[in-house]
């Protein structure tokens, strides 16, 4: 979940960011590096997640070693629908890459807009949102707020790999003044669906220590919050130092961001509201003159 969640944020959002950025050969060195590494986190961590699910899915329903005929099962299922629709366009989004000789064609950026919403429709009808009712408002909630981590998250991977000498000249000046405008809008708009869902899960805050999923929410919000006060000071050096002075204090926030996409992922597979507690069972029966307590 993990490699599949974080490859995917990484990859839609550094590259709808460094489509913008001026084309030297150092850019389009780690350019390309680093949307190679998040696609194949993406394919290979969907293909794992979804292997695994099949496992899962044999072991419950089978008690038995996996055989073909469970495939069925996991494509009837819910979960496993939304993995392979990932698979399948993270295989499109692989053609795409390879025809990176298009990328400025009207063409390319359509298809490559259809595929990462489907990405991202994918992640997020597969957790937690597709369990809430209206479902289809919590799934675009969801959606949205996937976008605004990917816009953020994937703009810092794309300045910590452009490299320092980049940054100095004109064009990475205006590429970071741009993030850091962009990112003025994302972080609310994180925070805001962030909090909107947390209620909706848990119901209230009153019981979200109770949980593995509430107690691994308030850490994520903790680093969180280290991350905020990490780009608060890359802001500050931005707009005093200029953009070749924020590539340390990117990579750090790129760094959290990434414990922060790891416990996401963690918290999909646990519940956010305690179990019922146990309640005392009375019930009488009664049939052809015999009384059962």
């Amino acid at each position: 979940r993990f490699l599949s969640l974080g490859g995917a944020l990484v990859l839609l959002g550094s590259l709808a960011w460094l489509l913008l950025l001026g084309a030297t050969a150092d850019a389009r060195r780690g350019a390309r590096r680093l949307i190679n590494v998040a696609w194949a986190a993406l394919l290979v961590g969907s293909l794992a997640a979804f292997g695994l699910f099949g496992a899962e899915v044999s072991a419950g329903t089978l008690g038995t070693a996996f055989t073909p005929s469970v495939w069925g099962d996991i494509a009837h299922t819910q979960t496993g629908r939304m993995l392979l629709l990932r698979i399948v366009f993270a295989v499109l989004f692989g053609g795409l890459i390879a025809a990176r000789k298009f990328r400025g064609a009207g063409w390319w950026r359509g298809a490559a807009a259809a595929a990462a919403v489907f990405v991202l429709y994918s992640c997020s009808a597969s957790g937690h949102p597709n369990a809430q009712d209206p479902r289809v408002l919590w799934i675009a909630i969801d959606m949205l707020h996937l976008l605004a981590i990917a816009i953020w998250i994937g703009g810092l991977f794309a300045i910590a790999v452009v490299g320092r000498g980049t940054l100095s000249e004109p064009g990475g000046e205006r590429f970071a003044r741009r993030f850091s405008l962009a990112a003025s809008v994302t972080v609310p708009v994180i925070i805001a669906t962030g909090v909107a869902q947390t209620l909706k899960l848990a119901g209230g805050l009153d019981d979200v220590t109770a949980t593995d999923w509430g107690r691994l929410l308030l850490t994520k919000v903790t680093v969180v919050a280290a991350l905020l006060a990490v780009a608060g000071v890359s802001r500050w050096l931005l707009h005093h130092d200029g953009a070749a002075s924020i590539r340390r204090t990117v990579i750090a926030e790129a760094v959290l961001g990434v414990a922060v996409v790891a416990m996401a992922a963690g918290m999909v597979a646990l519940p956010p509201v305690p179990p019922a507690p146990a309640q005392p069972f009375n019930e009488q029966l009664a049939s052809n003159g015999l009384l059962a307590l």
